[in-house]
């Protein structure tokens, strides 16, 4: 028997405001490894705010921000979404689709033509969620990798998802992570 989703109706999707701060670190932090100290600092995602005011949506329901996401367009053609969140109790309601709903839409008019995202390969829900929104491995055997320009925190590596997603099996030494990790 498949379970009936509940929706809710009084959900306001709106642009971040610097008071949300903290709601939306916690939404992060809630999130194993979603939340980085550096880039995800105050300061940080002011000054990104500055830059576009559409950098973070955040879901509203009551007057109590319930979940975020975060969108990059750049060149006008390449976009990315990243650090979807909704806090326990209000997942499973539509909010994650309603956010992605209008991320996509915000980057489309600004002229994005495709958009990219990272989803850990060991969260089939997400997987899930992603593919029945259209999204797709890439094709290739591609690694994204990432290096931290400060000090504080260890270098992360990024899984291949194309590969792992197709089932095949990690060579020696990878790791089956989607999501940064440390390593040595």
């Amino acid at each position: 028997m498949t379970k009936k989703r509940e929706t809710i109706h009084n959900l306001t999707i709106r642009e971040y405001q610097a008071s949300d701060y903290e709601e939306v670190k916690k939404n992060l932090l809630e999130k194993q490894d979603m939340f980085d100290p550096v880039w995800d600092s105050e300061e940080s995602l002011n000054r990104e705010i500055e830059r576009d005011s559409n950098f973070i949506l955040v879901a509203e329901v009551d007057g109590k921000v319930v979940g975020n996401v975060f969108l990059k367009n750049w060149w006008g053609y390449g976009s990315w979404i990243f650090h979807l969140a909704v806090k326990q109790g209000y997942k499973g309601k539509g909010i994650a689709a309603r956010l992605m709903d209008e991320a996509e839409d915000r980057l489309r008019r600004k002229g994005a033509r495709e958009i990219a995202l990272f989803v850990d390969v060991n969260n089939a829900e997400a997987r899930e969620f992603y593919a029945k929104s259209g999204y797709h491995d890439f094709p290739g055997e591609y690694k994204s990798v990432v290096k931290k320009l400060y000090r504080t925190t260890p270098k992360v590596e990024y899984s291949n998802l194309s590969r792992l997603s197709r089932g095949e099996a990690l060579r020696d030494g990878e790791r089956n992570s989607g999501t940064p990790r440390e390593f040595g």
